[in-house]
């Protein structure tokens, strides 16, 4: 991990700041910018400096504003900077906003600081082979194949042959409209589903879980009387178990102190988990905060710290199963490709193949293993699952499933992967904080 420093002006540049540290966070790489302590550009001068001089490398991003000349200096803070880098003998790449470029009137100096802007451009186009943008997601590609090339100059990274890529930026995209909101059929009258968008990372609260499975299933009814009386009938318990063998084992097992969910997810020793919960208790909520965070649509201080430059991936395993029965998939990377054609996901079977196959940052959520309803096809999904672990051993996975849908043989299936169970409660405060939210 190298640090690089992203210098620019703020307030005219800040959609293409946001876009070039995502970048770098995602190439695995420790972004330095003003913003981190301070929201404007007038930031401390001294921390700036003392900050490109110890990076690794230097990004200078320029527009048409000078920038901010702070009181006892001829310079602006954003030229400080880059002459700061050219001093510590940083290696500089630069990246100039093209004159063709559409920009607001506003964002253009004039007078003297149009002058010095103009200079300094100039001055950076003679020293430099620099790069043209005109919008974000254009500096953001330009600078992630800059900083790529300097890794091999390093020796950081190796120049591989061509192979299939994926759209990251288009993919995020994507699973941003689809997800990033609540779908709130259920939950406002209908009137107000135009016009009300509650996100996801708004109402989020982290569930509690406790590991390994429930002590017992037991029918619902007998558990509600069991917990009103410990001493119903025998007939109205499974055969061969008794009231003390559902002490021992309620005792047993809430002895255990339950855990924040994320603090689970978040622990490199748990590579493959299954989280089990009830119904409404937040299962495929939690898996999509999980996605939206990891991408960073939403940030989340434990899942962007565990998961930095992580892809995340998500099968809903009832539509999945859909699809099969359409012919239209049989594999899991097909679902990935058939989202990459019919939902803008921009993905391909091949490119997802060699990311999981060469990448350790991978993370692949399996939502709604109980909602495999045909017996057969259930164990078959099971052995997929097992099969995808074998078949991608860096890759982490989550399995969510209702409790009563995770079958006792699901442990045969995947014995293999030394799966933690994650028992998912208290999603009260989930359901409170949406109600809150609408009152």
């Amino acid at each position: 991990m190298a640090k690089i420093f992203v210098s620019s002006t703020f307030k005219d540049l800040k959609d293409y700041r946001e876009k070039v540290q995502l970048v770098l966070r995602q190439m695995n790489h420790e972004d330095v910018a003003m913003e981190y302590y301070v929201a404007e550009d007038r930031g401390p001068v001294d921390k700036c400096l003392k900050d490109v001089a110890a990076c690794d490398l230097y990004i200078g991003i320029f527009a048409w504003r000078y920038g901010y000349i702070p009181q006892g200096y001829d310079k602006s803070i954003t030229e400080l900077e880059y002459r700061k880098a050219v001093e510590t003998g940083n290696k500089c790449h630069i990246f100039l906003l093209h004159e063709d470029a559409p920009w607001l009137p506003k964002f253009v100096d004039k007078g003297d600081d149009a002058q010095k802007i103009d200079g300094l451009r100039k001055e950076l186009s003679e020293n430099y082979t620099v790069s043209f943008f005109k919008t974000p997601e254009q500096l953001g590609s330009l600078v992630a194949t800059s900083v790529h090339n300097w890794e091999i100059e390093l020796g950081i990274a190796e120049k591989k042959e061509a192979t299939p890529e994926i759209d990251l930026e288009g993919y995020t995209k994507a699973i941003e409209h689809k997800y990033k909101t609540l779908d709130l059929d259920t939950l406002t009258p209908s009137q107000k589903e135009d016009y009300l968008k509650v996100q996801l990372s708004n109402v989020f609260v982290e569930q509690n879980v406790r590991e390994k499975s429930p002590p017992m299933e037991l029918p619902k009814e007998v558990g509600r009387k069991i917990q009103e009386e410990w001493d119903i009938d025998a007939e109205f318990l499974p055969e061969g178990v008794t009231i003390e063998d559902i002490k021992q084992a309620n005792v047993s097992y809430y002895s255990k102190t339950p855990i924040p969910v994320l603090d689970a997810i978040t622990d490199k020793r748990n590579k493959y988990l299954v989280i089990l919960g009830d119904p409404g208790s937040g299962k495929s909520t939690l898996a999509r905060y999980i996605l939206l965070s990891i991408l960073n649509i939403h940030q989340d201080e434990k899942v962007n710290k565990r998961f930095n430059g992580y892809l995340s991936l998500l099968i809903e395993l009832r539509e999945f199963i859909g699809l099969c029965s359409e012919n239209k998939c049989k594999t899991f990377l097909d679902n990935f490709h058939h989202l990459g054609e019919t939902q803008g996901y921009h993905l391909t079977k091949e490119g997802i193949h060699t990311y999981l196959k060469e990448n350790e940052k991978a993370l692949v959520i399996f939502d709604g293993l109980d909602e495999v309803f045909d017996l057969n096809e259930w164990e078959n999904i099971n052995h997929m699952i097992a099969g995808f672990a074998i078949d991608y051993p860096k890759v982490q996975i989550i399995v969510t499933s209702r409790i009563v849908g995770y079958k006792p043989s699901v442990k045969s299936t995947m014995k293999h992967l030394a799966t933690i169970c994650l028992i998912l409660y208290d999603a009260g405060e989930f359901k409170k904080n949406i109600a809150t939210y609408y009152a």
